[in-house]
């Protein structure tokens, strides 16, 4: 264990942030709602805390390079030094500030998703800005030159005036089966956005009807020139210059043979452009589709190079040097066997095809507290090392507004240090007590639950204190749908919920809950504004006007007009 007053040791991930966006990103992950949540409390209005928000983190990342501290305690104080500047400045502007106090009526200490999301890519795009500048001054200068230099050899070829020029010859695969007299080719252009079809059709032969098609291919290879078996090649098709995306089409996925070569019989004359991604579970993923030529797919001379990523070793001990059969999970969303795994009797563990950057791991164990560190992933980087030390507890009750303990409620992580990695789930005793025996020592969310109650999100807890949580009891809605045609009665009926969730307008149920003789009662157990939908056949569905459940039961009656029919 660390003495209480040793000298906080370097974070590699602070140190990394200077120089490496990805690094960067991961401490903007973690900050993000602590930043937004400190804008929050001295503004009233989302709009401005979301703009001051963009403001603060766009400032440090045109700014980390000037940031000398070494550990996150002081790259958070750093941040939290420019965010009390950025407000502080703001507010002496008159207009700024009559803006920044307006109530308003959304929950505005609850960060919204989108914005979070479209911030990371802003941060992404000024992130070292200096050198991203001189780099593309020097791509501009290498571009002029090759311009040059092509200009001036075209220049020379073009010499001899007296030339007589030749016919170019197009060559394909399949030419020695084409017949000696040939017939014009009529392309039809893609189907307009009414046609109710899977893929644009291609044109046909006059003679037998069929589509005209060509074979095209190419080969998948590896970093070494080796080819690649079995590698799975997706081919998008399309057929206009629209970027609409009913102009293009997913023509099929297509494997590797032995030589690392893949085939498609049926690719459309009428394509006016293909794009396609080579996978193999052994070669790190694609990220996006790569634009291909049609010439090169003709002859079989496009070539697809899949790398291999980084193997990651590890191994997890205690404080007394001993191995653990530790969990470990990589990256913030983990999911499956290339994310999450066990190590061995002897503590050790690896990940293959880790691609170079910086990312999370996070090694968890019964008995011990859970750590998370950023690994910088690179060639002959060295074993990683977790040093569990012993583990915290956070514990509390849960109970109604009267005070009575609260059983069976659900307590689980929501998220830690930025991430949801990190899985825990409990219910409370009958006395309402909960408690985590393995938690680590900085402060965790959790998701709050029980039937009949309102919900409670993202609620912050650390070791040492013992926390006091109060459920609400449930927004209760109740009411009768009628129609207004006497002579259409309503029997059953559907309702549906729509939440207003933060990061979206609102999100409607799939599926609707169903009742009859007129009458409805539900419970609304999410703490966001809503809307009811109900359907009934032979009648319009009608919605509700948006509600906030700050009350503990509410009446609301429909009325549903019949179904107008077309003559």
């Amino acid at each position: 264990m660390a003495k209480e007053n040793s000298k906080p040791q370097p974070d590699p991930l602070v140190i990394l942030a200077a120089t490496d966006s990805s690094a960067f990103i991961l401490l903007y992950d973690i900050y993000y709602e602590k930043i937004y949540r400190y804008c929050a409390g001295r503004l009233r209005s989302k709009q401005v805390i979301e703009d001051l928000t963009s403001m603060i983190f766009i400032r440090a990342a045109r700014n980390i390079s000037r940031f000398t501290g070494t550990t996150r305690t002081e790259f958070f104080d750093w941040l939290y030094a420019i965010a009390t500047e950025e407000i502080n400045r703001c507010l002496k502007k008159e207009e700024f500030a009559k803006l920044a106090i307006k109530t308003e009526q959304e929950p505005i200490e609850t960060p919204d998703a989108s914005h979070k999301e479209k911030l990371r890519a802003k941060i992404f795009s000024v992130f070292n800005i200096g050198r991203t500048e001189i780099s593309r001054l020097i791509l501009y200068s290498i571009v002029a030159a090759a311009v040059f230099v092509i200009a001036a050899f075209l220049f020379f070829q073009s010499a001899p005036a007296n030339r007589p020029a030749l016919p170019k010859k197009i060559t394909r695969p399949n030419e020695t089966n084409l017949p000696q007299k040939v017939k014009p080719i009529t392309l039809i252009p893609a189907p307009s956005k009414e046609a109710n079809t899977s893929r644009p059709a291609a044109p046909a032969s006059e003679e037998t009807n069929e589509p005209l098609t060509i074979k095209i291919g190419g080969i998948v290879k590896n970093q070494q020139s080796e080819p690649i078996k079995a590698a799975a090649v997706r081919v998008l098709v399309k057929f206009s210059d629209n970027e609409d995306k009913q102009n293009i089409s997913l023509l099929g996925t297509f494997k590797t043979d032995a030589n690392g070569i893949w085939r498609c019989d049926n690719f459309p004359l009428n394509a006016t452009g293909v794009s396609i991604m080579a996978t193999h579970p052994d070669y790190l993923p694609a990220e996006n589709y790569q634009m291909a030529s049609i010439e090169q797919l003709e002859d079989f001379s496009s070539v697809t190079v899949l790398e291999k990523g980084i193997t990651v070793t590890g191994r997890v001990i205690d404080s007394q040097q001993r191995p653990l059969r530790a969990t470990i999970t990589k990256g913030s969303l983990p999911s499956d066997s290339n994310t999450i795994v066990t190590c061995d009797a002897n503590g050790w563990f690896h990940f293959d095809n880790v691609p170079q950057g910086v990312e999370v791991f996070i090694a968890r164990y019964g008995g011990g507290a859970p750590q998370m560190q950023p690994v910088e992933i690179k060639p002959d980087m060295p074993t990683v090392i977790f040093t569990l030390e012993l583990p915290n507890v956070i514990r509390g009750k849960v109970a109604d507004v009267s005070g009575d303990p609260v059983k069976d409620a659900s307590v689980a992580v929501s998220s830690w240090q930025g991430t949801n990695s990190l899985s825990f789930e409990t219910k409370t005793d009958a006395d309402g007590f909960f408690q985590w025996t393995n938690a680590p020592a900085d402060e965790v969310s959790f998701d709050i639950q029980k039937n009949d109650y309102m919900s409670i999100r993202n609620y912050a807890m650390k070791s040492g204190s013992d926390y006091v949580i109060t459920l609400r009891p449930a927004f209760k809605f109740h009411g009768i749908v009628t129609s207004s045609d006497p002579n259409i009665k309503v029997d059953t009926f559907k309702i549906f919920i729509g939440y207003y969730y933060p990061n979206s307008n609102i999100s409607w149920q799939k599926t609707g809950t169903s009742f009859s003789n007129g009458k409805y009662e539900m419970m609304i157990t999410e703490p966001l504004d809503f809307q009811l939908r109900v359907q009934a056949d032979a009648l319009e569905s009608v919605d509700s006007p948006v509600f906030n459940p700050s009350q503990n039961a509410a009446e609301y009656n429909f009325i549903l007009v019949p179904t107008k029919t077309t003559p």
